[in-house]
């Protein structure tokens, strides 16, 4: 009875494992689609401290095409890393004409990114990846089987995810420049020039995220500047091992 009862239990395990494979295999046009409106969303939401006032002036001043774009594109390289890496475990996992021709392809694609992407980043995405390996070999040697059998597609879309979303909370800057905003009649502002009219000047302000409008002619003039925790502009592991300085915007 006992053995029956186990291979029930697992039967119903795996029945329940397919049903959720399948179930994201027959919705993956829906959830692939979804993904990038959650990211957009969680961007506007970070950059705005999660205030819904500063979220509707954001996409009222820049537009959702711009927003989109500026949320998406510095994300592409994140992406392109964790796709990286899913493809060498499937490369060194299978024994398909694929997978002998990614072992090369998918390892030096990662390689790429982790020399060329901004230090900052780059120690996000290794110890992410650090942390993932530890919990599966944990996983692999609880359960006495070889590394890396359990992941699959849907394993890795999840990491990647992960990895974005935590791209957006720990370095989630706005994707315009800081600008130091020098004024007539008041101390200077740093923020992000959302528009830029003849009579108007949209700014959103660093400090506290609010929206600010100045005169456009009361603007003395703009000095596109850095912060100090803003590192998607930050020298790269070749530009550190080659002893390449980045010509540094000045301080904020």
């Amino acid at each position: 009875m006992t053995v029956d009862h186990e291979s029930e239990t697992d039967r119903g395990a795996v029945g329940v494992s397919i049903e959720v494979s399948r179930f994201f295999q027959r919705h993956a046009g829906v959830f692939i689609s979804l993904v990038p409106i959650v990211i957009v969303v969680l961007r506007i939401a970070r950059v705005s401290n999660f205030e819904t006032t500063t979220a509707r002036g954001i996409l009222e001043s820049l537009g959702l095409v711009q927003v989109v774009a500026g949320t998406l594109l510095p994300l592409v390289p994140t992406a392109l890393f964790a796709s990286a890496l899913a493809l060498s475990v499937y490369a060194f996992r299978e024994c398909t004409p694929l997978a002998r021709a990614s072992r090369v392809i998918a390892p030096l694609v990662a390689l790429v990114c982790v020399v060329l992407l901004p230090w900052g980043i780059v120690v996000l995405l290794v110890a992410a990846t650090v942390v993932v390996v530890a919990i599966e070999w944990r996983i692999a040697r609880h359960r006495s089987r070889p590394l890396f059998t359990s992941f699959n597609l849907n394993w890795f879309l999840g990491v990647a995810v992960l990895l974005i979303v935590g791209q957006l909370f720990v370095y989630g800057t706005m994707w315009l420049p800081a600008e130091r905003i020098h004024r007539r009649d008041g101390p200077p502002t740093v923020g992000y020039v959302l528009d830029a009219g003849f009579v108007w000047t949209t700014v959103l302000v660093e400090s506290d995220r609010t929206i600010r409008r100045y005169r456009t002619d009361a603007l003395e003039r703009r000095v596109v500047c850095q912060l100090k925790r803003d590192i998607d502009g930050g020298e790269s592991l070749l530009d550190l091992a080659f002893g390449r300085r980045r010509e540094p915007y000045p301080q904020c």
